[in-house]
């Protein structure tokens, strides 16, 4: 089964994440009442400087936690949702940095909107989209066509993104975020950087094991691209290098080696336990299925061309999916488990039950026997 490119057009995706971003930027200023600090801008950037005496409130919802910031809803009824990004070092240029990137990729659809930026405290208000991530959304309710079109939605976000001549460099599940349309916004571009460079500051200064310690530190999970290497000259190479073509391993229309499912060790093994009589139609059906998705990971990867970051990340974020599908689909078809005895049957069996007579011992084992201690008698 292959997927026509009609069913799931980008530019009808594109339409509908264009719909999905919010109004303007000043406007929503206005309505939250978050007056710009003297009619100042930051130097050089555009980026509005604002006071969140507003939208501080003594109880706020927290969306969720990192290593260097915390995201509160600050929403009110009747109004676009807002959120706000509390960064915990006020000394720091992490919230500067952010605001700057969504200001200059105010125009790529799919991002966050920049409301404005706060110095003091350290904060950055922009548009909020939903509250579950990619991974929450798929274990509440997988529906393969929506989810390839979440993929394609999220291919024009990087194409927009490269176009700009950036690359998002920390593309995850969780940084995926659903809305009430199923439409993905990608945030977290606080690891942002042009293409042909490294993500960090002084990397070339720095050492290639301390580079990849401060990616973990920020993030659970890498990106296929920065783990497939194992060694430290390759590890090296991939996070120092400055000259790194970005079209690497996708210039034939799709990387010279297709990933693995990450299922297909699972679903061997529970072909295994399952007797050969009784696979029957149900292995074949999943088989069948499996086939199927295979089909339009192909398909996803001809829209995916976008450079070696969007294929194999994209690819890699179906095909943690697909596996989580497949494995929920072999254990409805896998047979049920044998149903216990109940107790009273089991202390009927343990009663009726006798142990197995002693073996009488032989010559060789008789006489190989230790014998039990002896305690001299006692004269009386």
């Amino acid at each position: 089964m292959v997927v026509e490119s009609s069913e799931v057009p980008v530019e009808t995706v594109a339409e509908e994440v264009v719909a999905a971003e919010a109004g303007d930027s000043s406007e929503l200023a206005g309505l939250y009442g978050i007056h710009p600090v003297g009619g100042r801008r930051s130097t050089a950037t555009g980026v509005p400087l604002v006071r969140l005496a507003s939208l501080v409130q003594p109880e706020m919802t927290k969306l969720g936690e990192g290593a260097y910031a915390s995201v509160y809803d600050v929403s009110r009824p009747g109004l676009p949702p807002v959120c706000l990004k509390w960064f915990k070092d006020e000394d720091g240029q992490d919230h500067l940095k952010e605001a700057e990137m969504l200001h200059a990729l105010r125009k790529v659809p799919g991002l966050p909107k920049l409301v404005g930026l706060s110095r003091s405290p350290a904060a950055v208000a922009m548009t909020c989209h939903g509250t579950l991530d990619l991974q929450a959304w798929a274990s509440r309710r997988f529906d393969l066509d929506e989810y390839l079109k979440m993929l394609l939605a999220l291919s024009t976000t990087l194409r927009g993104l490269h176009a700009e001549g950036f690359t998002h460099n920390d593309l995850k599940a969780d940084n995926v975020m659903v809305g009430e349309r199923n439409v993905p916004t990608l945030i977290d571009v606080g690891l942002v950087s042009p293409i042909n460079s490294c993500p960090f500051w002084y990397n070339d200064m720095r050492n290639a094991r301390d580079v990849e310690s401060e990616r973990e530190s920020r993030s659970s999970h890498l990106a296929p691209r920065s783990t497939a290497r194992k060694s430290r000259s390759q590890r090296r190479r991939l996070l120092v290098r400055q000259d790194r073509d970005p079209d690497e391993g996708v210039r034939e229309g799709r990387p010279a080696q297709r990933p693995e499912l990450p299922g297909d060790h699972v679903a061997a093994r529970q072909r295994d336990r399952q007797p050969r009589a009784e696979r029957g139609q149900s292995g074949q059906e999943a088989q069948v299925r499996r086939q199927e998705m295979q089909d339009l990971l192909q398909e996803l990867e001809a829209y995916a061309l976008l450079s070696g970051e969007g294929t194999l990340v994209l690819s890699f974020m179906f095909n943690t999916l697909v596996s989580s599908a497949l494995t929920a689909e072999e254990a409805a078809t896998a047979p049920p488990p044998p149903r216990p005895w109940p107790a009273k049957q089991q202390r009927k069996q343990q009663q009726h039950h006798h142990p197995p007579p002693a073996r009488a011992l032989n010559s060789r084992e008789s006489s190989n026997r230790t014998p039990p201690p002896t305690h001299p008698r006692r004269p009386r």
